[in-house]
């Protein structure tokens, strides 16, 4: 069963939102830290992701509980880098969840930040099975690290 194909949208139909406009403007402004680096490469490779695992991974300390908190700078983040085009938001409307892939911009840039990795390349498609099984990957990956029997490479 596939999703569907992700496609650009053009801004007919986007919910206005309070700093809507400012988040669209400053777009081009955005600097990427390194944790964006990680976060970008690791949706390459893990598949579209939500940002509670986001937010569990990359915004928790290996000792520390997911909060609410944790969540929420994820989820900014995440749209943050969706406005400069880096990642793309999507719903999964049988799921209730919103979830965020790298795009192919995302691929260029990683490409340049990691010259060494050669299969970087954004997807198109979603398949309701591959993200599933994308997810219980993921969750598996950042259970495995945060017990310290698997490390994250470069």
């Amino acid at each position: 069963m596939e999703i569907g194909r992700i496609e650009k949208r053009s801004g007919a139909g986007k919910r206005p939102g309070v700093g809507s406009a400012k988040v669209r403007r400053d777009a081009a402004k955005i600097v990427l830290q390194d944790r964006d680096y990680e976060i970008l490469l690791w949706l390459n490779e893990m598949g579209p992701q939500d940002a509670v695992i986001v937010g569990l991974h990359f915004f928790c300390s290996r000792g520390d509980a997911l909060s609410v908190a944790r969540v929420e700078t994820a989820s900014r983040r995440l749209r943050e880098l969706s406005a400069a085009g880096f990642t793309q938001g999507f719903r999964i409307e049988l799921k209730r969840q919103n979830v965020y892939r790298a795009t192919s911009r995302a691929a260029g840039v990683l490409q340049a930040h990691y010259p060494m990795h050669r299969q970087l390349k954004a997807q198109t498609a979603i398949g309701l099975t591959t993200f599933e099984h994308n997810v219980q990957v993921a969750w598996t990956r950042v259970a495995l690290e945060r017990r310290g029997d698997a490390t994250r490479h470069e």
